[in-house]
């Protein structure tokens, strides 16, 4: 896979976590 589509990927799953605890994403 792209590196660019890895890193979107990996951006996108940090803010749908945030957006899901309220707050701060849970690592």
């Amino acid at each position: 896979m792209p590196l660019i589509l890895m890193c979107a990927a990996i951006l996108l799953e940090c803010l749908l976590k945030t957006v899901w605890t309220g707050t701060f994403p849970v690592l």
